[in-house]
């Protein structure tokens, strides 16, 4: 009976022990999980998102759980679930009526709600078809007409307001810039909420221009050229070019007078600084001091006079292979050019078109 009594206790004190060990296992293990979750919510929450205003739609009858989504889709939140919990503690179990509303990352929870809460009347889209090859000026005009903003607003938007997009913070001399943003309003066809402001349509052109950015950024670099060079060469494209099947052309005569440290001189630079669409420049319009004027200053212009369209950077990426330096309009109405490597030829063709 005592030798049972022993074994009963052994074995009874050995699975207690047992179970003890895997306890004190499972805590341990447990809490460096949660311990290692929590760290990590933690700096999720407290790291600082980038700034971004964004103007966003809610459908009738969209709730607290819909909002906090969609804040945190469009990178104003970092936490749905968060934004959730503390709307319910605070007691905003809100159903929200249909809307348009701007917000930002500086808003806090609260704010964000009340923002979504003010009732604004929905705006009409209107349709802007913005042509390749305009400049700021022209964007400003065409938006002005269109009845969206005023056009000195617009340019005072492009040139003073913050964006933050990574391909502007690599664009160089800035400041020095006739139009901080030419080159980079994609030309295209929006679809502008009529109340939008000229921020809001300046976002909307540089998403744009992100995408494209992206798809040809690499293979710049892979030519040599930053993605900023390939957007003047093809902005002059715009301003010189009519012919769809010239663009390649004039993209040869570019990089080969690059390569030779031959001047671009360009007409279309020269016109762009003295803000005039003309097409017979003087000789005094060539003596214009600026370091657009190609016919002063070797290499690239200091950055680009018009904001071209994709098939314009393309055809700077590829330019057609041969030997031409020189091209001359021979026909106003059609805008075809004459395209050649030799001076004289050149000359010849000139005053051709000249007579």
């Amino acid at each position: 009976m005592t030798i049972k009594r022993v074994l009963s206790f052994i074995v009874n004190t050995s699975i207690s022990l047992g179970m003890i060990v895997l306890l004190v296992y499972f805590i341990i293990n447990f809490t460096n999980s949660f311990f290692n979750m929590g760290r990590e919510l933690g700096d999720s929450l407290t790291t600082e998102l980038p700034d971004r205003v964004v103007t966003l739609s809610i459908a009738q009858g969209s709730n607290i759980s819909d909002v906090a989504h969609l804040l945190e889709d469009e990178g104003i939140i970092r936490s749905a679930l968060f934004f959730r919990i503390e709307s319910i503690l605070k007691g905003n179990r809100h159903i929200f009526d249909e809307n348009q509303v701007t917000v930002n990352t500086d808003m806090s929870y609260n704010q964000l709600i009340f923002a979504f809460l003010e009732k604004t009347i929905l705006a009409e889209d209107v349709i802007v078809t913005i042509p390749e090859g305009a400049t700021v000026e022209e964007i400003a005009a065409q938006l002005e007409e269109s009845g969206l903003v005023a056009a000195e607003d617009f340019i005072r938007a492009a040139n003073e307001s913050v964006f933050n997009f990574s391909f502007l913070a690599d664009m160089p001399n800035a400041s020095e810039r006739r139009n901080r943003l030419e080159g980079y309003l994609f030309p295209d066809t929006y679809f502008i909420p009529e109340n939008a402001t000229a921020e809001a349509i300046i976002h909307q052109m540089l998403n744009r221009f992100e995408a494209i950015y992206n798809t040809y950024v690499e293979e710049a670099l892979d030519k040599g050229f930053t993605m900023d060079e390939i957007i003047i060469m093809a902005s002059i494209i715009e301003r010189e070019i009519r012919i769809p099947a010239e663009r390649e052309l004039a993209s040869q005569v570019m990089h080969n007078r690059l390569a030779e440290n031959q001047r671009l001189e360009m007409c279309s630079t020269v016109l762009y600084v003295l803000g005039e669409s003309r097409r017979v420049l003087l000789y005094e319009d060539l003596q214009v001091e600026s370091y657009y004027n190609t016919y002063m200053y070797g290499g690239l212009p200091i950055g680009p006079i018009s904001n071209p369209g994709e098939a314009a950077i393309k055809a700077v990426l590829h330019p057609s292979e041969g030997d031409f330096l020189f091209f001359v309009l021979m026909d106003e109405n059609t805008g075809e050019h004459y395209f050649t490597s030799d001076y004289n030829d050149f000359l010849a063709a000139k005053e051709r078109y000249n007579q």
